[in-house]
């Protein structure tokens, strides 16, 4: 459930499973204004809500996506910082191995916590 204020983005589908929010870009690339409309709706989606306080995980599916920008990156890096201060997780899931080679390339494995499997992802979740 959003919020009339901020509506989501009509290329982001999401949904709630427990206290974990799932995301999936429907775009191939995830250039500046889908990082900056992530970014704000992320904000809104987690102050707005009224379960956004049981909300312990948002995971970015990112099966569909075959590009991301730099400008996109800054963003993700934007979005994982705010979810660490909230003592909330910020995973991405389901990279294609050419966004997932440009990351570690970039050295942001190391930064960003990127399951590969859903057999990670589950470990990351159960982690808490």
């Amino acid at each position: 459930m959003t919020t009339q204020s901020h509506p989501i983005p009509a290329w982001l589908m999401e949904r709630v499973d427990g206290p974990q929010l799932y995301l999936v870009p429907t775009v191939e690339t995830l250039n500046e204004p889908e990082g900056r409309e992530l970014t704000e709706y992320i904000r809104h989606r987690l102050s707005d809500d009224q379960e956004a306080s049981d909300i312990s995980a948002i995971v970015l599916d990112l099966s569909k996506v075959g590009l991301i920008t730099s400008p996109a990156i800054g963003a993700l890096i934007v979005i994982h910082k705010r979810m660490m201060s909230t003592n909330k997780q910020f995973i991405l899931h389901n990279l294609s191995s050419m966004l997932l080679e440009a990351l570690c390339f970039l050295k942001l494995d190391h930064v960003l916590t990127i399951c590969r499997t859903d057999q990670e992802l589950d470990k990351a979740l159960s982690s808490r």
